[in-house]
């Protein structure tokens, strides 16, 4: 996370835009992810963890030669040092849930009370596993911690999610996402960004 990007020759990202991370897809967990990404190389995520909703994912395959891509002066995470993640399988939930908008859920509690509250304790035990925090708190694939305007209303589904927090103090989270179809098919070029505050 942050630090100079490696970058393949002639790849032209705007110098202000910083590096936010870099992914060694190879060194992610096989099978954890709903999400499919490339099996190596790396995906270099560079964008403006602020109030701006742009950014670049750039992918390296394996073996590409690349080269060292300097910050620019107006870039906020030039003075931020490098730090190595380590990827952490964890459990993501939609934000809001109504059981009785689940035919299974509905039908099991459906006039009785005691299963209702059985369900409703579930639910609330289950929501406290998946909120608890982890380290730097990016996440890949899973449901978008949005807590309104969900990506997957309209159909996306999230890559990353990169609190401001982690990497310069604030309290937006940028979400970089896309169609399963986009990013199954790395491409990116299409991949939205957006921030919520």
């Amino acid at each position: 996370m942050a630090g100079p990007a490696r970058l393949p020759k002639g790849v032209v990202v705007p110098s202000y835009v910083p590096h936010v991370l870099t992914l060694d897809c190879a060194a992610l967990p096989a099978g954890v992810l709903d999400i499919a990404l490339p099996a190596d190389g790396h995906l270099v995520v560079l964008a403006a963890i602020t109030d701006q909703d742009h950014g670049w994912v750039v992918r390296v395959p394996a073996g590409t030669e690349t080269v060292e891509r300097h910050p620019g002066e107006r870039d906020a995470l030039a003075s931020v040092a490098p730090v190595p993640l380590y990827a952490v399988p964890g459990v993501t939930t939609p934000t809001y849930v109504d059981s009785s908008e689940i035919p299974e859920a509905a039908a099991f509690t459906e006039g009785n009370a005691e299963r209702a509250g059985l369900l409703e304790e579930l639910s609330e035990k289950l929501e406290s596993l998946v909120s608890v925090p982890w380290a730097w708190e990016i996440q890949l694939g899973g449901w978008s911690p949005a807590w309104h305007d969900p990506l997957e209303d309209c159909g996306d589904i999230l890559l990353v999610a990169v609190p401001e927090g982690a990497v310069s103090g604030g309290d937006c989270i940028t979400y970089v996402s896309g169609t399963p179809e986009e990013i199954a098919e790395c491409r990116y070029d299409g991949i939205a960004f957006s921030v919520a505050c």
